[in-house]
């Protein structure tokens, strides 16, 4: 076998070179006890032909020599690929020779630095780490998942998406931004140009009255997941409800990705966002927990369940059950960008309950919205004082006002200052009980306040409710 005893150094029984299209041999600096030790790759492809192996045995090294030399860039890498194993058997009261004993002790060495060589390219806790309960299985491979972190740092697990759906649904939503921060760019030039142009009075006057019909319109439109309120019950396009006796176990959205495509993105999204984060994770629920959740909270004949069941494979949403309609209170979810054939009275209504709310308002990324669609961005209410501003610059806020005893004049201060006097308003002046011959006016409006007069006589202290709407003043 050997001539004579090799000493083994210290060395790596690993090497790579780079290919530059001309050369076809290339040297190893490592112990190989016959040819089949030598394992070549060239890339990721293992090679199985192509090339011999030229090595003495008693030498530690040799070349791998190729028929033809491999592509210019290619990564060659040789490494040697031994089986652990005895490769000599000393028999008991045998005589034990040098030359058997260096071999043996060689190729157990040799193996040894293939392990080494092998936990090199392996990812290792550090010393410091605790492991105290740490699980160091891989989870099961599952198809298209990503590897992660269990929610108790104890594990690996797999994760709940798709990792490379994920990154086309953020691919999708980073291209929107850019295009609408565009577009936005755009209508803020045409805006500015718009408005250099209005000298007079009168122009002023029909701009404002132009820009009041345009918040009309796109207040018609509303970000999807938002749950509102109604007094009574509705029947629009792009609202599902969500305490429809009809459907007691949760409305099934059913062709979801296909039916209504902006939703399904959200519900990815918000999906995406419960993944160890327990801010959102009504939205990871299987139709297990979910019908769980609906039998433990049932009190009087009436169960609900805020869950939302997203079925990836069958690109269906189940809804949230919120009980029976109490109170004359029906709650709706906004599946749609916008509410076709809604009347002004319609809408109206829509705009007076908005602020009712059920549970967390959904939270989402709004960057990515087109400039032709508005929604609220700040609101505030206490007591009976209200106001809400929207993206656009619209401005709507009010609220109700005891007058002091025996006073006919009172000055109502804005919540929030308007930029012109150009904004409407409406008051209603009322008792608590009986009114006699009561009636009132508003003079002096300006950016910040009006004036409020009565007339006729009431036998109790009088108020006035108000509601004011225009554009919001730049703070």
């Amino acid at each position: 076998m050997q001539q004579k005893n090799i000493t083994i150094d210290e060395t790596i029984p690993h090497i790579n070179y780079i290919a530059d299209g001309i050369q076809t041999e290339f040297v190893f600096p490592f112990l190989i006890f016959e040819s089949s030790n030598i394992n070549v790759y060239v890339n990721d492809n293992l090679l199985t032909e192509g090339y011999t192996i030229s090595f003495e045995n008693n030498d530690t090294g040799g070349s791998v020599i190729f028929n033809t030399a491999p592509q210019k860039d290619s990564v060659i890498s040789i490494i040697r690929e031994l089986s652990i194993k005895r490769v000599s058997d000393f028999q008991e009261g045998g005589e034990i020779r040098s030359k058997a004993l260096n071999y043996e002790f060689n190729y157990q060495i040799a193996c040894t630095q293939q392990i080494a060589e092998a936990l090199n390219r392996s990812f290792l806790l550090p010393v410091y780490s605790v492991n105290s309960g740490l699980v160091k299985d891989f989870p099961q491979p599952a198809a298209n998942k990503a590897i992660i972190w269990n929610s108790s740092g104890t594990g690996l697990t797999n994760s709940q998406i798709e990792i490379d759906k994920f990154n086309n649904i953020m691919e999708n939503y980073h291209t929107d931004s850019r295009t609408a921060a565009a577009e936005a760019a755009s209508s803020a030039a045409s805006a500015a140009s718009s408005l250099g142009q209005c000298q007079t009075l009168t122009a002023k006057a029909q701009e404002q009255a132009d820009l009041a019909q345009q918040a009309s319109e796109v207040t018609r439109f509303m970000h999807i997941g938002s749950i509102i309120a109604f007094d009574h019950p509705a029947s629009y396009p792009g609202l599902l409800p969500l305490n429809d006796e009809n459907h007691a176990t949760g409305y099934l959205i059913s062709n979801c990705d296909t039916g209504y495509p902006d939703f399904w993105t959200e519900m990815l999204r918000l999906k995406t966002l419960s993944i160890n984060n327990p801010e959102y994770e009504k939205y990871s629920k299987t139709q297990e927990e979910y019908d769980a959740e609906l039998s433990a909270n049932t009190t009087q004949e009436n169960s609900y369940c805020d869950f939302y069941v997203i079925d990836e494979e069958q690109k269906s949403v189940r809804l949230p059950y919120l009980g029976k309609a109490e109170h004359g209170i029906c709650y709706y979810i906004v599946i749609a960008n916008k509410f076709e054939n809604v009347s002004e009275a319609q809408f109206a209504s829509i705009q007076n309950l908005i602020d009712q709310k059920v549970g967390e308002s959904v939270k989402t990324d709004l960057s990515n919205a087109m400039p032709n669609i508005d929604f609220v961005i700040e609101s505030w209410n206490e007591g009976e004082s209200w106001y809400r501003l929207y993206k656009s610059g619209w401005l709507e806020q009010g609220g109700y006002i005891w007058w002091e005893e025996d006073q006919t004049r009172y000055v109502v201060n804005l919540l929030r200052p308007f930029r012109d006097s150009y904004y409407s308003l409406l008051t209603t002046f009322r008792t608590p009980t009986l009114c006699v011959s009561l009636y009132g006016s508003t003079y002096g409006q300006n950016e910040t306040e009006f004036k409020t007069k009565s007339y006729g006589r009431a036998d109790e202290t009088v108020g006035v409710i108000w509601r004011a709407a225009g554009y919001a003043a730049e703070i």
